[in-house]
């Protein structure tokens, strides 16, 4: 390989690195600069959780899964 093609690979390589780094280093800033005051009272939660509003009709309804239960069921 020729030096023309070390210097495409190069530029192949480094500058989506180089935009992936800035773009990164610019969403922390944003993050630390956030308040928490702005941030409005939001719980974080576990993507496996539901989402269930304590009013609502659903949050009176078991979350348990078929897994959970200690027998199988049977197909009729």
């Amino acid at each position: 390989m020729g030096t023309q093609e070390w210097i495409l690979l190069a530029l192949v390589l480094v500058v989506p690195l180089l935009i992936a780094v800035v773009v990164t280093l610019w969403t922390l800033e944003q993050a630390i600069k956030r308040n928490k005051k702005n941030r409005g009272g939001k719980t974080v939660r576990r993507a496996a959780e539901p989402v269930v509003e304590p009013d609502s009709p659903t949050a009176a309804i078991s979350t348990s899964s078929s897994a959970d239960r200690s027998t199988p069921e049977t197909p009729r």
